[in-house]
């Protein structure tokens, strides 16, 4: 009777604490195969008491294994486990407050408790102390979170310093781990000049006009303060709001100096501000050679008008010249340098020799009406703002120039096609009977903003272009003809031994991109023609005068190269074409291209060269 007394009993002690156990092992062989069911007998074993059951629902609710990634419930979950000394659940708790993607549930506070009593038990764990960090700087406090990674930096392994480095970076600038935070982080980050980051962040809401927040005063005042902590992104536009007079009146001082801490700390685009109010006269003196001086700092940049001012800057005369000039002044220069002038010459008696015509000099036309614009004078930003709507031979089309000289004339971007004919006339008989205007308006009917794309019209201009001037732009016109018959249009049927008579016009003129095609042509075969070592050889020395222009685009040395290998030197072929390879790899190369295709174009180089080597010249 006591025997069976006692079985009772134990039956009793296995279901009040046992089954919890049971019920918990039974889900971790089902988490991997099955986590659905895991997390069905994880929250029944928690039910019956199950610490790591606790910890496991927790778990599959904070990463959405089995369910919905559901935070309030792993929490809660956690704070059980926790309860019952769980040091797993402490670091649910800690990763969940410091680091989960939703900032809803960010609490700095709560995040070095957990984060720190996981750290006391393992000072030594990489982990441990990463956490503790990331913890430290959800608590805003930024300096301990750094001294925490210093702790980790003495237990990491080698591939964990990058990580290291990285969160040292952000915790600088007081962007916490991961970069997210709520709007109640922020403003208390911000307010308490905690962070950065913060700081930058609300400035931007402020100066958004789709945001709840939208105040560009109060954005004004974010960067200011910003600026003072050192921030460049924030001296940087503190400096644009004072420039151009957002969220307040216009500062030219404060600008200048805002813009010369952003530039010193490296901000490229500050000394293009700089640039601009040296340029525009903001300071109630134009200073060309400052302006000058801070735009070269920008030389090698994609921006094709900075590059443009650079190189016109470059003239000391032309700069004096500016200093000091009336709006008007300048965009009269501007209308002078637009079209070509012609001059009387005479001989020693004071008699008439004849005339010479110089062609328009649109850099310098350009500069003026640049520089009258940055004043206000109306006239000279309407001409800017067309020039930029469609190009002309300085620059390219730029639709966001264009639309921002619109805008400053009160215009839609979409008025300047009509107000454009100020600039270059579209009826073609108006046309000065000049190789480079003609040139210029032929480049339009390509089909540019405000143009109908009419090759036949645009080939009658470049033939009338090529009578008026064969040599203008070095052949251009030659080589656009030919272009022209090769594709062929409407009007001109495709002829490809036109198109191939044209671009030897071209190429004798010394057009580049036709000396490069017809060295192609000769000495590779290209495009199925039969090799020439005589014709590939007279080209190929014409492009040799181009060492400038090919240090910079690979095609050059490439074909020149071949050229030498299809007559018989090999050495010279080696030669140029490991010239070839290094314009390929130069980061000053014209060319853009993908990293993929220079790597496929690198192999076929070097396979070029092993054939040179074995004394075979490249076809293709």
């Amino acid at each position: 009777m006591i025997g069976k007394m006692t079985g009772i009993i134990l039956l009793c002690t296995v279901c009040a604490f046992g089954n919890g156990d049971v019920l918990y092992k039974q889900g971790a062989g089902l988490f991997k195969s099955d986590p659905v069911q895991a997390l069905e007998l994880f929250e029944q074993a928690a039910g019956e008491g199950s610490v790591p059951a606790m910890v496991g629902a927790g778990h599959c609710y904070e990463t959405g294994t089995g369910t919905q990634t559901d935070y309030a419930k792993a929490i809660a979950f956690y704070e059980l486990a926790v309860q019952n000394n769980s040091l797993k659940a402490c670091e649910g708790l800690a990763h969940i407050y410091a680091v989960c993607p939703d900032p809803e549930f960010h609490d700095g506070v709560k995040a070095v408790k957990f984060a720190g009593a996981i750290a006391r038990k393992k000072p030594r764990d990489f982990g441990a102390l990463a956490l503790l960090a990331k913890a430290h700087a959800r608590n805003m406090d930024f300096s301990e979170a750094g001294k925490m990674l210093l702790k980790a930096k003495r237990v990491a392994d080698h591939e964990q310093l990058p990580e290291l480095k990285r969160l040292q970076q952000n915790f600088e600038k007081g962007i916490p781990e991961p970069e997210q935070a709520s709007e109640v982080w922020m403003m208390k980050a911000g307010d308490e000049g905690r962070s950065l980051w913060a700081m930058l962040q609300i400035a931007g809401w402020c100066s958004t006009e789709a945001h709840t927040m939208h105040d560009q005063k109060q954005a004004r005042m974010w960067y200011a303060r910003s600026s003072k902590m050192g921030s460049a992104e924030g001296a940087l536009q503190y400096g644009r709001f004072c420039l151009r007079g957002i969220g307040g009146a216009v500062d030219i001082e404060s600008a200048i100096a805002a813009f010369e801490n952003a530039a010193e700390a490296g901000e490229l685009q500050a000394f293009s501000y700089l640039g601009e109010i040296y340029f525009s006269n903001r300071t109630g003196r134009r200073d060309m050679d400052k302006a000058y001086k801070y735009y070269s700092r920008l030389e090698g940049t994609e921006d094709q008008t900075i590059e443009f001012l650079i190189q016109a800057l470059k003239s000391s005369k032309l700069r004096s010249r500016m200093d000091g000039a009336e709006p008007e002044e300048l965009h009269t220069s501007g209308d002078q340098y637009s079209i070509p002038s012609t001059y009387t010459t005479y001989d020693i008696y004071g008699n008439s020799s004849g005339t010479v015509t110089i062609p328009a000099r649109h850099n310098y036309a350009l500069i003026y009406y640049l520089a009258a614009a940055e004043s206000g004078f109306r006239p000279a930003m309407l001409k800017v703002a067309s020039i930029y709507k469609r190009g002309n031979t300085t620059v390219h089309a730029d639709p966001k120039r264009a639309e921002y000289w619109a805008k400053q004339l009160g215009m839609k971007s979409g008025d300047l096609v009509a107000a454009a004919k100020i600039v270059t006339p579209r009826d073609p008989s108006g046309i000065p009977n000049n190789a480079r205007v003609l040139n210029q308006e032929a480049r339009k009917y390509r089909g540019l903003d405000g143009y109908p794309k009419d090759p036949s019209l645009e080939f009658r201009l470049y033939m009338k272009s090529y009578e008026v001037d064969p040599s203008e732009s070095d052949g251009y016109a030659a080589f656009a003809i030919s272009c022209i018959y090769f594709r062929g249009c409407e009007e001109v049927p495709m002829d490809k031994e036109k198109a191939l008579e044209w671009k030897i016009k071209a190429a004798d003129q010394g057009h580049p991109e036709s000396l490069v095609n017809l060295v192609a042509r000769y000495a590779m075969g290209n495009v199925g023609a039969e090799c020439d070592a005589e014709r590939a050889m007279h080209y190929a020395l014409k492009l040799l005068k181009e060492e400038e222009r090919a240090s910079r685009d690979y095609r050059y040395f490439d074909v020149i190269g071949a050229a030498y290998a299809r007559n018989g030197d090999f050495m010279n072929a080696v030669k140029y074409q490991n010239k070839a390879i290094e314009a390929l790899l130069s980061k000053d190369s014209r060319i853009n291209q993908s990293e993929k295709s220079k790597q496929r174009k690198h192999q076929e180089m070097l396979s070029r060269i092993e054939l040179y080597q074995a004394g075979q010249p490249f076809k293709y």
